[in-house]
């Protein structure tokens, strides 16, 4: 068994192999999945966060330092550079885990481990350090009013009722 991060923002955890309409639930990036088999670009195991079993494509996991800080805010846009002008190379939902590498006064400098972008920058404001708990987690629930409701979201493009509960209790420290 080996264990693996999610390196794209989130990505689909189906629960029967090659029936994409399964979708059980969405890693999100950080988190941590256990691998118990590879079978072609797809591979088995539990996401260690909530232990929900299933299939996720191989090329949406890789190696990522131990992450020190969660996305606080529904979402947040990761840039080239610590300017705002600059590119945006994507974005992480509420829930991702992340290794700060750098704080800034406005921004941090985060891994990202792409195949082609190492690092990039989000505003400090919309994480939280692992330490630090929100013990309101209804107000973390409603910054979600609104979002689409999608079977098996745990995104802010796209959220389930059981998803809602778990990242607001999440962001209070209750997995």
């Amino acid at each position: 068994k080996k264990i693996l991060k999610v390196t794209k923002p989130s990505t689909n955890l189906f629960s029967i192999k090659n029936k994409k309409f399964y979708l059980e639930t969405e890693c999100l990036f950080g988190e941590s999945f256990e691998i118990i088999k590879i079978e072609n670009k797809l591979c088995y195991g539990k996401l260690l966060t909530d232990n929900y079993l299933g299939w996720v494509f191989l090329k949406d996991l890789g190696i990522l330092p131990e992450a020190n800080h969660r996305v606080s805010s529904i979402r947040t846009i990761i840039h080239e550079k610590d300017d705002v002008r600059s590119n945006v190379i994507s974005y992480l939902p509420l829930g991702s885990q992340i290794h700060v590498i750098s704080e800034g006064r406005e921004w941090v400098k985060i891994v990202l481990n792409n195949s082609k972008i190492k690092s990039g920058y989000v505003f400090r404001k919309h994480l939280n350090h692992f330490s630090k708990k929100n013990s309101d987690w209804v107000t973390v629930a409603e910054t979600l009013l609104n979002t689409p409701y999608k079977w098996g979201g745990r995104n802010s493009l796209g959220i389930d009722c059981s998803a809602l509960v778990q990242l607001s209790l999440q962001a209070g420290g209750i997995n």
